[in-house]
């Protein structure tokens, strides 16, 4: 049979059950993986671009430049340095690898791709957080379940804030959760168990302290004299600048005019190109710019052997933890770390995890807590430029602005158009439940409810509460606070996971009582089917889709938000493109970037604030149906194409050439 929910007795302070990973799971995993990467190439060029994709491609050019140079002024970065940007130029790499593969293949196409694998990273880590609960194929089918909702399909390909962030979000929990599962059962939550780990402690202190032995006197006096002065040197450089900077300037000034020593000379001359013509000024700024540069590198080295240091001096005071769990938890910590370079919010998971450790190995836990933040904090603080000589003023300033709305505008909710300040309370638990195929409604709020439940007796109630806050949590500000989201509340996709994740209870309780094979395969197709056929029937605007509850999309339409994000208007230029005459004009009723990307080079693509000035009529016009779009501008001309879905119209083409 395909159930294996039957749990192991539990032990004290465990977090989930002693679940050992199987073949299997193993198998699962990689037949997720590979199912994920074909279809990420097989559909990666089929959309669109989304609103923010533009933008967010300048903001990647400019972060080269803060690399670069090191800079983390203001004038590097465009609006969205609130933003940490580890994924961006993550996708940006995989993009331009991809581009080299695949011919015909737009930038555009390989980042959506690549954003499509981060959603792959949420969807594996869902089976990993279920599994050791209500077992594989309870845990395989929860993760399909949302593999296949179309709401998170679509935005997994043009997404490029919200689902990068959910998949690393959910893969810091799910590599947390493995570090607990290995830890070895007989280690003890109060302290050491073995006589092994207290051994252990000290063994390459010991080593050290021997070799140091060893030396002869005199190169002892030699490496600590040549240490102190080191140090001095080190602490000024990165610190005061009061000794080498001014020596670096001196040999700067003496090496132009050809007065440094031999050997600085012959560096300075080997370097520079003779007879360039380049003033005193500039060599002495390209000085300190060096001296800049070596000091954040040097700190950088140093923190990083630092950091090392302490793991293998933490790890190895408590061998009876196991390799597995020394593993895991330094994973778990630098996920947390490219996490909160993704969005703000990050952090939120990495309290989630803490909270597991803390609650399995009560204060032995402490050490593990601390390293983990300070592995995290490392890598968030290389990895967003705007954070850099001013992390907490920059992080506090990113809280900020993730607590306001930045774009003030309306949007379509229940056949009003609302100001997205103005929205209610409900709308984000409200949109998104209209937005999840029934099965995943049903069996996620069934689950979440078994979970507390049946963890009140197996001994897995604190898997199932920080299921609970993961998912509940986030919607707090929004449901108490009034703080504002808005396209359909996309910005708290990252709670739907755990929805997920608990909804492999309800499906474990199923295949229960099926307890045959074909009716358990059976049932797991009746949960799959719904979100698979939406997604092939909408396909490539998946995101725009609604359930029953109104009426579907055809319902939906003209009472909520659809393609908000405009991934339509490449059709719609694709279409123009083979009917316009040459350089013809082309007004974008929406975002401007967002068509003329795909539009023919000869092609005069206007932004929609210069439509409808006198004398200013373009020769077509592609207009969204968000805001009624379609319908204001130029009513009465033709409409010569239409995109529509499921009976929404999404896009339209106009030709205006005989309007006068």
């Amino acid at each position: 049979m395909m159930t294996d929910t039957k749990l192991p007795s539990a032990r004290t302070h465990d977090v989930t059950p002693h679940r050992p990973w199987r073949r299997l799971d193993t198998a699962i995993v990689l037949g997720l993986l590979a199912t994920g990467i074909v279809i990420a190439v097989a559909l990666g060029n089929d959309y669109g671009l989304s609103w923010d994709e533009p933008l967010i491609a300048t903001y990647v050019e400019r972060l080269h430049r803060a690399y670069g140079s090191l800079e983390s002024k203001d004038s590097v970065f465009v609006d969205l340095h609130f933003y940490g940007p580890a994924y961006f130029l993550i996708a940006e790499g995989i993009s331009r690898a991809l581009r080299e593969v695949f011919s015909g293949w737009s930038l555009a196409d390989g980042r959506h791709a690549a954003y499509f694998l981060s959603y792959l990273l949420g969807t594996l880590s869902v089976f990993v957080i279920a599994r050791g609960v209500t077992g594989s194929w309870a845990a395989l089918v929860a993760a399909l379940l949302m593999a296949t909702q179309p709401l998170l399909f679509g935005h997994a390909f043009m997404n490029p804030k919200d689902i990068p962030f959910l998949g690393f979000f959910a893969a810091v929990v799910a590599a947390g959760i493995l570090a607990i599962q290995a830890i070895s059962p007989g280690a003890a939550p109060g302290g050491r168990s073995a006589r092994s780990a207290s051994q252990g402690a000290t063994g390459w202190t010991a080593r050290a302290r021997s070799s140091w032995a060893r030396i002869p006197r005199p190169w002892k006096v030699v490496l600590g004299v040549a240490g102190a002065v080191g140090g001095v040197l080190l602490v000024d450089m990165l610190f005061l600048g009061r000794i080498t900077l001014p020596w670096l300037l001196s040999m700067t000034r003496a090496a132009v005019t050809g007065e440094a020593p031999a050997p600085i000379q012959a560096i300075f001359d080997r370097v520079t190109s003779t007879g360039s013509g380049i003033s005193l000024e500039a060599y002495l700024h390209k000085a300190a710019g060096l001296y800049r540069r070596a000091g954040i590198f040097t700190a950088g080295v140093i923190a990083a052997l630092s950091l090392v240091v302490l793991c293998i001096t933490v790890f190895s005071k408590n061998k009876d933890l196991g390799r597995g769990f020394a593993w895991w938890w330094v994973v778990s910590a630098l996920l947390l770390g490219v996490t909160g370079a993704v969005r703000v919010l990050g952090p939120m998971a990495g309290v989630l995890v803490c909270v597991l450790l803390i609650y399995r190995l009560r204060w032995r836990s402490i050490p593990f807590v601390v390293l983990f933040w300070l592995l995290a904090a490392a890598v968030t603080y290389g990895l967003w430029p705007y954070l850099w000589g001013r992390p907490v003023e920059g992080l506090l300033a990113a809280l900020s602005r993730a607590a306001q709305s930045p774009w003030d505008a309306k949007v379509l909710y229940f056949g009003e158009l609302v100001r997205v300040i103005d929205l209610p309370n409900h709308f984000p638990l409200i949109i998104l439940s209209l937005q999840l195929t029934l099965p995943a409604l049903v069996l996620g709020v069934v689950g979440a409810v078994l979970g507390l439940v049946e963890g009140r007796r197996n001994g897995t109630l604190a898997w199932a509460l920080v299921l609970w806050a993961w998912w509940l949590v986030p919607f707090v500000p929004s449901l108490g606070m009034g703080s504002i989201v808005y396209d359909n509340a996309r910005q708290l996709l990252f709670a739907l996971p755990p929805f997920f994740a608990l909804s492999s209870t309800a499906i474990a309780a199923l295949f229960r009582l099926a307890r045959f094979r074909w009716a358990q395969v059976a049932i797991s197709v009746l949960i799959l089917l719904p979100g698979v056929l939406a997604i092939r029937q909408l396909h490539p605007y998946e995101y725009i889709y609604y359930n029953e509850l109104t009426g579907g999309v055809r319902g939906a339409h003209r009472r909520f938000e659809m393609d908000y994000w405009v991934t339509g208007f490449r059709e719609a230029m694709e279409h123009v493109n083979e009917i316009a005459p040459q350089g013809a004009a082309v007004g974008v009723s929406g975002s401007r970037a967002a068509a003329a990307y795909f539009a023919r080079e000869d092609l005069n693509v206007w932004p929609q604030g210069d439509i409808g000035e006198p004398g200013r009529i373009p020769d077509f016009l592609i207009a969204t149906t968000r805001w009624d779009s379609d319908a204001r501008a130029w009513p009465d001309a033709r409409v010569t194409w239409r995109l529509e879905r499921d009976g929404a119209v999404l896009v339209v083409v106009k030709d205006l050439r005989e309007v006068e």
